[in-house]
């Protein structure tokens, strides 16, 4: 077969028929993500820079404490407008103080405060036990302006 220019044409649009088809999920899928996104930033009242530096403060922190501790202990963290939340078990007060030294380091972060557990014996960490969940915390201090607990850094 020669090159012939109407065989050409009709298989690219059957291509592009076929990509369309089998692309056609994709766009719901983008327009479900798309309206999500949307909902999460017009139901929270903090501007979207400060939501997306929050996130990037919590994923800093979380690594960071992570190394540290080497798998010793269990520490979420939770970010709200600048000001990070610390919860969960680490194995001694050191730790705990070391903890709060490595978020206090992190750009823009402007209190910390801890609600960290130190353990007595040797046992694996249990999330279970955490105070709160992270979205409760964020709610307590949206509607109070404070976790409620010591902070270490004004």
């Amino acid at each position: 077969m020669k090159n012939c220019p109407g065989t050409r044409r009709y298989a690219a649009v059957a291509l592009i028929f076929a990509s369309a088809a089998m692309l056609q999920a994709c766009v719901d899928a983008l327009i479900v993500g798309g309206v999500a996104t949307g909902v999460v930033l017009a139901a929270d009242r903090r501007q979207a820079e400060v939501m997306f530096t929050d996130q990037r403060i919590e994923f800093t922190a979380g690594s960071r404490i992570g190394e540290a501790l080497k798998s010793q202990g269990h520490v979420n963290v939770t970010s709200y407008n600048y000001t990070v939340l610390l919860t969960g078990e680490v194995p001694t007060a050191q730790a705990k103080a070391e903890a709060e030294k490595i978020v206090s380091e992190i750009p823009q972060v402007k209190t910390v405060v801890t609600s960290c557990r130190s353990r007595v014996r040797a046992r694996p960490p249990r999330a279970a036990t955490m105070p709160t969940s992270p979205a409760r915390s964020k709610a307590t201090f949206s509607e109070t302006g404070s976790f409620g607990l010591r902070t270490s850094k004004s």
